[in-house]
């Protein structure tokens, strides 16, 4: 066995070495902490600007005087929100800085400067901390170098967060009692057509008007936005603002601004939480406000309205093809488009280019199934744009009487299509009735209280019910078709005003006129199966394909 030279003591000495510096984080060495500050307002109005100036004085002086101290900057974010630091070019920099191992040291006024998000203050405190940086926060008297800091500075990270969400939740009260009693705010950057007047209310930018005048007329005419925003490049007057470009996004966002007719609807999107200021669409979460007739409008509400149908009839009609024609991308260019099927797989066509032997190339238009799935899953034959085309005219001078214009047909077309029934019902005769039922209902239930017995009166109550709502529900019918014959009377009052005078006779194929009469286009061999939007049918027979 071996023998250790000395033995363990049961009750062994213990010797203390007393330390020779003071403890800390920073390998100061021989030279002075490299020490910088920051600072950070959260708005550009001119008393923060001040603040943030004294600041930058306060800090420079504070650090360019401690002979221990040197001054290696001042970083800074102006009207920058302190939520998160991801948009603070300015704290980031700072960050890169510390990485670098070019500050030891950082002064700032308090948490809230620093940042308001708990998770944001944690995380870049501990990971300078492990790079033996400090950070002060004058207010709170705190050095996260000093052991006894972390639970404090956690704890008054929280109340600064918690703070923000409650300034959030009071900011967002105050913009729902402004948008209740209809005071709006303006934003003018992107907002076409208007422009900020002298007495700081809208004021209608009259070359721009126009433009917005013309997009509502020419999508309630038949063009598509894509449509639209090629003819408005063509025009040089017609620039949107910076000179960008039209597009059908740009196109879409004026068609849906309710701003166009004088009206302006609050909180049609929410923050969900304020630190992540991710926004969601309002879609019923929260109450709306809508402040009618606040700003002269460039167009009346009636045609807004009809242009919101129109929206929802053709996005309802594009999501049916683009489901049908999966997984092809789905295009509104053409009228056809969306009114071309199949007849027999009653699949959409599509519109493609092919090449000819002697290599020329040709329009012609195919159904999806067959020109994705092959001739196993439909064997309906390719047909030529031309003498779709040519049939299409044929149909539209027979449609058209020979004493009336295109115009006037069309007019004949969408009222004959959208005008109701209950010519025979009388809204004024049935208000009378539910009066009359109403009262009989409150005779039955005085009777039944004086006759002590409610029971006999049971099959009274419950017919009585059955006849007012019966009677309600016709009355809602009728008032909701009333309602859709004056959008009726609107829009076919705004085609005598906008469409441009047509001829008696068509010479050619029109893109917008297929979209204003044609409801539905079914291709059979050599047949066109034409079903108007006022429910009239007829057939055409295409000519024979050029050679």
């Amino acid at each position: 066995m071996y023998e250790p030279i000395v033995r363990a003591s049961d009750n062994p000495t213990v010797k203390v070495i007393p330390a020779t510096k003071a403890l800390s984080h920073v390998e100061r060495q021989s030279r002075k902490l490299r020490v910088c500050a920051y600072g950070r307002v959260s708005t550009d109005h001119e008393e923060q600007q001040t603040s943030f100036e004294a600041q930058r004085s306060y800090y420079t002086d504070k650090i360019q005087n401690n002979p221990e101290w040197d001054f290696v900057g001042f970083y800074s974010d102006e009207g920058i929100t302190g939520t998160s630091v991801k948009k603070r070019i300015g704290f980031m920099a700072m960050i890169e800085q510390c990485k670098a191992r070019k500050i030891d040291l950082i002064l700032t006024k308090s948490i809230s400067r620093f940042s308001r998000n708990t998770l944001d203050s944690i995380e870049y405190v501990r990971m300078l901390k492990r790079l033996g940086i400090g950070v002060v926060f004058e207010k709170e008297s705190i050095n996260t170098l000093e052991s006894s800091s972390e639970l404090l500075f956690t704890v008054l990270s929280a109340l600064a967060q918690e703070e923000i969400n409650s300034m959030s939740k009071n900011i967002s009260f105050g913009h729902r009692e402004r948008a209740r009693q209809g005071k709006v705010v303006y934003h003018y950057d992107n907002w076409y057509g208007y422009k900020k007047g002298v007495n700081g209310k809208p004021e209608i930018v009259p070359e721009e008007a126009k433009i917005v005048e013309k997009i509502f007329a020419m999508y309630l005419s038949g063009d598509s936005i894509h449509v639209i925003a090629k003819e408005l490049n063509d025009i040089e007057d017609a620039v949107q603002s910076k000179g960008n470009k039209w597009s059908p996004g740009s196109i879409r966002r004026i068609l849906i601004n309710e701003k166009y007719c004088g009206n302006v609807l609050s909180q049609k999107t929410f923050t969900v939480d304020p630190i992540s200021k991710v926004t969601m669409n309002n879609n019923g979460q929260l109450p709306q406000y809508l402040a009618q007739g606040v700003h002269d409008a460039i167009i009346t509400e009636q045609t807004f309205n009809i242009a919101q149908l129109e929206l929802a009839r053709r996005n309802d009609l594009k999501k049916q093809i683009a489901e049908a024609a999966k997984p092809t991308i789905y295009s509104s260019l053409y009228a056809l488009s969306e009114k071309l099927h199949c007849s027999k797989c009653n699949t959409a066509y599509k519109r493609k280019t092919w090449k000819n032997r002697d290599g020329s190339s040709r329009y012609v238009w195919i159904c999806i199934n067959r020109a994705d799935n092959g001739k196993k899953s439909c064997d309906s034959p390719a047909i030529d744009e031309y003498r779709i085309h040519n049939a299409l005219v044929k149909a539209l001078n027979a449609y058209s009487s020979p004493s009336e214009t295109l115009s006037e047909m069309i007019a004949r077309n969408v009222q004959s299509a959208l005008v109701k029934g209950n010519k025979g019902s009388n809204p004024h005769a049935l208000r009378s009735q539910i009066d009359q039922l109403q009262k009989a209902f409150s005779d039955l239930i005085e009777l039944s209280v004086k006759a002590q017995n409610s029971n006999m009166f049971d099959s009274k109550f419950k017919s009585l019910s059955e006849e007012i709502t019966k009677k309600k529900l016709e009355l809602e019918e009728i008032e909701k078709s009333q309602l859709q014959n004056d959008e009726i009377d609107a829009k076919l009052e705004f085609m005598k005003t906008h469409l441009l005078t047509l001829p008696t006779e068509i010479t050619e194929y029109d893109d917008k006129l297929v979209r204003q009469t044609i409801k539905h286009i079914s291709i059979d061999e050599e047949y066109l199966k034409i079903t108007f939007i006022s429910g009239s049918e007829t057939t055409v027979k295409m000519e024979k394909r050029k050679i």
